[in-house]
């Protein structure tokens, strides 16, 4: 997208960005990481989620559709509940922290104290090597790539939602 762009090219520009997103992450999935996350989702006694700015509406909509299927999850912006709450899981907890880019300081450290209270820790991330990916027991890796302009993170969020929403539309309720 540049300056010069007519409204109808920016339109189609995002849209092949979005449509990119998802099919990158789709092709780039690993198969049996996502279930080893999804099965622990429908074991879970409870389920954090973090994320800060766009990747907090990830967050939240996950938050959503988990309980929409019976399961017991739990989202907040605030960084420092994020930390408490994630002080207070146990192994029969997941967490997850989710940054487009992997280094969204207040999400590792939520994630971080989750995995050490003892919960499974899964990072939705763009990059494999960042400091949240390697903090976690697992790294399930997006394919997005943001337009300079970074209008909203769009095609991370939407690389994050297809992510999540792959699998889980095939779990199991809750026991």
């Amino acid at each position: 997208i540049s300056p010069d762009d007519e409204p109808a090219a920016i339109a189609a520009k995002l849209a092949a960005q979005e449509i990119d997103a998802i099919e990158k992450t789709a092709r780039g999935l690993d198969a049996s990481a996502l279930d080893r996350v999804a099965l622990a989702l429908v074991a879970a006694r409870h389920i954090d989620l973090f994320g800060q700015a766009a990747s907090s509406l990830t967050a939240q909509d996950l938050q959503q559709k988990l309980a929409r299927i019976g399961c017991s999850a739990a989202h907040s912006a605030d960084p420092h509940l994020a930390v408490t709450t994630a002080s207070l899981r146990s192994s029969q907890d997941v967490v997850i922290g989710f940054s487009h880019g992997g280094e969204t300081a207040e999400v590792v450290r939520a994630l971080e104290v989750g995995r050490d209270a003892g919960a499974l820790s899964v990072a939705i991330t763009s990059a494999g090597d960042s400091t949240l990916a390697l903090a976690a027991d697992i790294a399930l890796l997006t394919h997005a790539q943001e337009s300079p302009f970074r209008m909203a993170a769009m095609s991370s969020r939407i690389a994050q939602l297809a992510l999540t929403l792959e699998r889980l539309r095939w779990l199991p309720p809750p026991p």
